[in-house]
């Protein structure tokens, strides 16, 4: 894995995910993309997110703003595909009835629609 999407809107649930991929990736010579669609993520907490990944050992990391047509899915999933990312790493809650006990509408899209490997915190 040389190539990371994380998929990032300041929430707990991203921070989580960021962290704990963080932790535990293995090689400091991967590229990181933090991405977040639109607004969803104020400045801060994506310069914070990018000064994380950095003092843990990852030296190219970048932060984005996506824009698109679609669900945050789609538009992730495309920028990972163009990008050439072989990870996707992102946070997971579930925030309504049955269909979304354990997992949130986007994660569980990006679990159906992806072709990229998948790091999902819940």
């Amino acid at each position: 894995m040389d190539r990371v999407l994380v998929a990032f809107n300041g929430s707990a649930e991203c921070c989580d995910a960021l962290k704990q991929w963080t932790l535990t990736h293995s090689t400091p010579d991967v590229t990181v993309r933090i991405a977040t669609c639109g607004e969803d993520c104020a400045q801060g907490d994506l310069d914070d997110a990018v000064a994380y990944v950095r003092e843990h050992g990852i030296a190219n990391v970048e932060a984005v703003r996506l824009e698109g047509d679609g669900s945050v899915a789609r538009i992730l999933l495309a920028d990972g595909a163009s990008w050439g990312a072989n990870l996707l790493v992102a946070g997971s809650t579930g925030r309504g009835w049955l269909t979304r006990m354990m997992i949130g509408d986007n994660a569980r899209e990006l679990v159906e629609r992806t072709d990229i490997a998948l790091y999902l915190q819940h």
